[in-house]
């Protein structure tokens, strides 16, 4: 009878093991979120800074640099020859391209990424955490990993259009008010030539911060020139099929470019790109309307 006993509380005590409600705590997303706040100290952040980050993104290396003053802040990124810049700015959010045109972007959010429903599991892959899934009316989802004994933020994914883009936090280190952040993130997809990696290397919190260093900056520079006068001009373009065509010269050659009113970049052909003798920065793979290799 002493061997049934001691089986019955040995099965016991792994019913216990595997009963969730049993074997550990549960929260709400909101929960998880309150806890991870309070363990990094958010409310502790220093109302001014400025951090300089090594990066390496694409194959190209660079940096990134940071100042904030409270709610207002910049950023500007340098990756080989190219420099970008954004930031928000009394609540308006702006970004510089790296022609230098600054533009304005849109404050309101898009109702496709409004968030339609979230829920929280305890993991044990891709690593032991809490994780918080929210799906997005777009169809979008986004997970969030916490750290079940610290709640720090560990890991993040984005699913978009079936491709999943992740990004992993270590080296966390808390300041003297007790703030805690990440001072390295690394991730990408599953494609190598994809991959980023950013570690801080400066962080100064004793160096004053002004509006010149957080307001919207100007255009780097002239990004179109008319004759004295003149504030518009007819461009070569023809129509084929509903389609809109623009003659341009690229070192020399004349070119045929599609007009695209959504697209965010001017891109050519590769093979194009090599017979005019153009330098191709960095290699990435991008999904848009297909899959494809493209450079800088």
């Amino acid at each position: 009878m002493r061997g049934f006993a001691a089986l019955a509380v040995a099965l016991a005590a792994l019913a216990a093991l595997a009963s969730p409600s049993a074997a550990q705590e549960t929260f709400t997303p909101d929960e998880i979120v309150a806890r991870s706040h309070a363990a990094m100290g958010l409310e502790r952040r220093p109302e001014n800074e400025r951090e300089i980050w090594l990066a390496r993104v694409a194959g190209l290396e660079g940096s990134l640099r940071i100042v904030r003053d409270g709610s207002d802040v910049a950023s500007g990124t340098t990756l080989g020859p190219f420099r970008t810049e954004r930031g928000v700015w009394h609540g308006q959010h702006w970004h510089q391209n790296e022609n230098g045109e600054t533009i304005l972007d849109r404050s309101e959010p898009s109702q496709t990424e409004r968030p339609v429903a979230q829920v929280v599991a305890r993991v044990r892959e891709p690593l032991d955490a809490w994780e918080v899934t929210t799906t997005f009316a777009s169809g979008h989802v986004q997970r969030a990993y916490y750290d079940p004994r610290t709640f720090y933020p560990v890991r993040s994914e984005r699913t978009i259009a079936g491709r999943t883009t992740h990004t992993s936090f270590d080296d966390f280190r808390s300041d003297a008010r007790g703030h805690v952040k990440a001072w390295h993130y690394f991730g990408g997809d599953d494609r190598a030539e994809n991959a980023f990696d950013y570690r801080l290397v400066r962080d100064d919190t004793t160096t004053d911060v002004t509006d010149a260093d957080v307001e919207i900056p100007h255009d780097r520079r002239t990004l179109v020139e008319f004759p004295a006068g003149v504030e518009s001009v007819r461009l070569p373009a023809r129509i084929v099929n509903d389609r809109i065509y623009v003659r341009l010269s690229v070192a020399g050659r004349g070119l045929d470019f599609l007009l695209d009113t959504g697209a965010s970049a001017i891109t050519l052909d590769q093979g194009v790109a090599q017979e005019l003798k153009l330098t191709i920065h960095g290699r990435a793979t991008q999904t848009a309307a297909g899959t494809f290799e493209t450079g800088r």
